[in-house]
């Protein structure tokens, strides 16, 4: 068979998702302890007005740097936000919810390092003049958040996806 077999993905799933857990509970019992200074706001890790929009851009400067290092140019980042359940339409560009900003950041960094090198690769060989843009519109619901992120890097092949 082609990859990973079921039962060691099966294991290494539950070996990161206990990590992180771990990790997790350990970093917010030593903020709450006082063991790590923590921002404004914040309870032990989490940020009870996470700013979704501001972890986003600086998950995208950290990519950026890393893309530039490795391909000397990187695409421009066009972000939006909207908060459809703020009545106030000044304040409805921000988009803010309790989580914890640095797994978000990790998250976003890693989608972003993946959108950079598809697009990079994929201007490249397609010869284009400009890198296109990457991107991300986060929408706030009553009930949820949406984070979308589009670039044109080329997509992954329907027989790949499987391996995701």
């Amino acid at each position: 068979s082609e990859g990973v077999s079921e039962t060691v993905q099966y294991f290494l799933d539950r070996l990161y998702i206990n990590r992180i857990s771990i990790h997790m509970l350990i970093s917010h019992y030593n903020a709450l302890l006082g063991e790590e200074k923590t921002l404004t706001g914040m309870v032990g890790t989490i940020d009870q007005q996470c700013d979704i929009l501001g972890v986003c851009n600086d998950a995208y400067d950290a990519a950026a740097v890393m893309c530039d290092q490795e391909y000397f140019e990187h695409p421009k980042l066009i972000a939006t936000a909207m908060d459809t359940s703020d009545l106030n339409e000044a304040t409805q560009d921000r988009v803010s919810a309790s989580y914890v900003p640095s797994h978000l950041h990790h998250i976003l960094f890693e989608i972003f390092k993946n959108s950079m090198r598809a697009t990079c690769e994929f201007s490249e060989q397609k010869g284009l003049p400009e890198l296109p843009e990457i991107n991300v519109r986060i929408y706030k619901t009553q009930d949820d958040i949406t984070i979308k992120i589009s670039d044109l890097g080329g997509g992954i092949k329907r027989a790949a996806s499987s391996k995701i």
